[in-house]
Parts: C-alpha cells; structure tokens; sequence
C-alpha cells in the first residue's frame, strides 16, 4: 500500500515549480547509502533538488554551490548504480562518471561542498525575543594535518533573520577545532533580538561535518 512521503512545504515548492517553469524535466532516482535510502527528485530548469531520507523520514534539499551565483545551482548527479564496490552517478553536466561518497567532502571537480542548516526559534506570541548567546554541539577537533590546506583551522558561521528568513544579517564564523582540539566550544555572543528568529549555520572546509544540537538562552519581552 503506497503511502504519500510528501509534507505541505515541499508540496508548496513543487507548486511553485510547476507554476514557473513547469516539470516537463524532472528526474527522480535512488540509492541506498549507509542504511539510509533516499529518493532523489531533481528539476533541471527550475535548479532544485528535493531529496527524501526514508531512514530519517525528512527532507532536504541539495545543490552545487556557485560562488559566482552567490546561490545554490543544479546538483549535479543524476541516475544510480553500483558497480566496482562503488555508487556511481552521472554527471548531468558534463556526463562524467562520479562516485557518492560520504568520506569525501569536497564536491563534483573539487568544489567547495557547502552544507546548510536552517531552522526557526518558536514564536512568543509575537513579542520581542532577546538572544544573550547560542552553542552548536558539533564534532569538534576536526581540523586537517597540513596548516598549508584549508580546513586545518575548520570554521562554522552563524548568521539569523528576524523576518522569518526573508533577510539574514551578518556572517559570524567561529571555529570547531584544529585536529586534536576536541574541548572546543562553539559559541556565539550578543545575538540581539527579534519577533520571528531564524537561524541558518553553513559550513564550507572540506572536514568532516556532524552537527548534533544548537542551544539558544532566549529572555521573553514583554511587547
């Protein structure tokens, strides 16, 4: 009996999608990594990506990275199989043969692989929220061994909205520990204030990234 994995947001967005550019396009795949077994949906002409996580029951979204772009581009493996002991992809752009890895944290061509989390503060009935600091609970320590490569001193940056996501502030780096520095605290200070707080945390060192929990100390106002 099949059962509907979509949520109401990624609804909305395939919407939207259909509304714009249409899906005349679409390619949906899967594999199976780690005991996680996903299923791919990939809109070339819109760029977006929506990959579902059985093992997790969540969504995500995927992309390449484009500096020049200042944005998510096309991901860019399509189709699946495995062969020579490994999960092998087609590259949508070039139609290069790539391999999924999760040990390898860089992306297609030795790009930067950034990765992305986004999450919303509840609510206080509207009122002002003040933030004094925030942590992320991450694996820490995980600097490279050469001070010559990026991701020897690995950096993780915080930046928040106070308009639920429509604009973010600042970019605030802090770092998670150069190899070995696994009492690292990863904090943030005087985080300000606002009625509807979305925090986004981006990493791009090619490090091992494995973020486990964020901790806010929000004080309610009064208006």
């Amino acid at each position: 009996t099949p059962n509907e994995i979509s949520t109401p947001e990624i609804r909305w967005q395939i919407q939207r999608i259909i509304d714009h550019a249409g899906t005349f396009d679409a390619i949906g795949w899967s594999y199976g990594l780690e005991k996680h077994r996903f299923y791919v949906l990939t809109f070339p002409h819109a760029r977006k990506t929506f990959v579902y996580d059985q093992l997790t029951d969540r969504w995500h979204q995927r992309g390449l990275w484009s500096a020049a772009d200042n944005d998510f581009i096309t991901y860019r493996p399509q189709f699946h199989t495995i062969a020579f002991g490994r999960h092998l992809v087609c590259d949508n752009a070039s139609g290069a043969i790539y391999a999924l890895s999760s040990t390898v944290f860089t992306d297609v061509d030795g790009l930067p692989l950034r990765r992305v989390r986004r999450f919303r503060q509840p609510n206080n009935e509207n009122k002002i929220v003040f933030y004094a600091d925030a942590e992320l609970e991450c694996e820490r320590g995980v600097g490279l061994e050469s001070a010559a490569a990026q991701g020897y001193d690995p950096l993780v940056v915080l930046r928040y909205s106070n308009d639920g996501g429509q604009t973010f502030g600042a970019d605030r780096a802090r770092g998670v520990g150069q190899r070995g520095e696994y009492a690292t605290r990863v904090r943030w200070h005087m985080c300000g204030s606002g009625r509807d707080r979305v925090w986004e945390l981006w990493s791009s060192d090619p490090v091992a990234t494995r973020w486990f929990d964020f901790y806010t100390t929000p004080q309610a106002g009064t208006h």
